[in-house]
Order: structure tokens, then sequence, then C-alpha cells
């Protein structure tokens, strides 16, 4: 009996082994499933962080992009109100003009001022400049004009040899200028957009066809 028992112990002992073998192998399956599952969600998680990392620094970039921007925009237009203010003084115009003749010698600057002129959102002021002096002074002159934070416009020039003795050697040159500045119309405000007068629905006239009908006697 002992002899029967032992040889099927032993394959039932081999079969116990086996099944618990089975078994661990599962439990390592399954957790290398969970592994891969946390392996799949985690470098999709760091995917998504990646793209919204990419996103942040591209609003970033955008960001300093138009503060560039604005700031480039805010010195433009405070270039353009030296250049075109509201309001100017047409006495310190007039010293100016004269400061740079005296500061390149010129023999004479006379200079006068015209009228406003208003040009809607604008107004022009005119500046007469009668000058003498030679024809790089005057040259000179309108390109220090010219250089000014102010903006000014040579509106006409006339240029004469002067009936004088010569500067050394350079030929003395009379010349009438004309220049025009420039001031903002704070008031201004523009004309409202034309009215467009609406179009009316012209309805169909329907006509009224008249029934004709066949006049005689049934038999």
């Amino acid at each position: 009996m002992a002899n029967t028992i032992l040889p099927k112990l032993y394959l039932l002992i081999i079969a116990y082994i086996g099944w618990g073998l089975y078994q661990d192998y599962e439990v390592i399956e399954e957790k290398k499933a969970e592994l891969l599952t946390q392996e799949i969600a985690s470098n999709a998680k760091l995917k998504k962080l990646g793209t919204q990392r990419e996103k942040i620094k591209e609003y970033f970039s955008d960001i300093d992009a138009a503060k560039e921007r604005i700031e480039k925009a805010n010195l433009q237009i405070e270039e353009l109100q030296k250049k075109f203010p509201s309001e100017i003084s047409t006495t310190a115009d007039l010293d100016f003009f004269t400061q740079i003749a005296t500061s390149l010698k010129m023999k004479e600057v006379r200079p006068q001022l015209q009228s406003e002129i208003s040009k809607d959102f604008y107004f022009e002021q005119r500046y007469f400049l009668s000058t003498r002096g030679t024809y790089l002074q005057n040259l000179i002159f309108l390109e220090k004009v010219a250089q000014a934070e102010r903006l000014y416009n040579i509106d006409s020039i006339t240029l004469n040899v002067a009936n004088e003795q010569k500067m050394g050697r350079f030929q003395v040159i009379s010349s009438d200028i004309v220049l025009v500045g420039y001031r903002y119309n704070k008031n201004y405000k523009p004309p409202p957009p034309p009215e467009i007068p609406e179009k009316k629905n012209k309805k169909a006239k329907k006509v009224k066809k008249g029934v004709r009908g066949n006049s005689g006697d049934g038999d």
C-alpha cells in the first residue's frame, strides 16, 4: 500500500509546486501589466506637461514681443508729439531761427511771423525769413532747421546773388524763405459718416388677368 501511495504523493507535490509557480507567474504578469500601464500614463502626462510647457513658453514669448511693440509704439508717439505738438510758441520759433543764423555767422537774418492756417485736424504756422550769407551758410541753415525736434517744411525759397562785396572768396547770397510749422488741432472732431439712404423694397405689381368664358347653349 505504501509503495502505491509514494509515487502518487510525489506527483501531488510536483503538481502543488507547479500550481504555486503558475500563481506566482500570474502575479508577476499582472504586476508587469500594471507597471506598463503606469509607464504609459506617466509618458502621456510627461508629453502633456511638455506640450503645456511649450505653450507657456510661447505665451510668455508673445507677451515679451507685445511689450516690445508697445514700447516702440510709445517711443514713436513721443517723437510724433514733439514734431506735431498741440501748442507752440511762435516767439520761441523765431528765436530758434535767429540763433541758427547767428551761430553760422550769417550777415543777416530777419524772421517774420505770418498767418496761421487751419487744415481741419492741424494748423499750419508760416514764417518768412530773409537771410544774407554764403551759399554754404544758407544750406547749413536749412539742414539745422530740418534737424529740429519740431517738424518744419520749406514752402518756398528764392536765392539771389547779393549786390555787395564777397565774404572772402565766397559770393554773398540773399534768400527769401517761407517755412511752415505744424501743430495738432486738439479740438478737431471728425465729421460723422454720411447717412446711406435705405433702399425701398419695390413690390411687384400683380396683374389681374380676366377669365373669358365661352357663351353657348348646351344641347
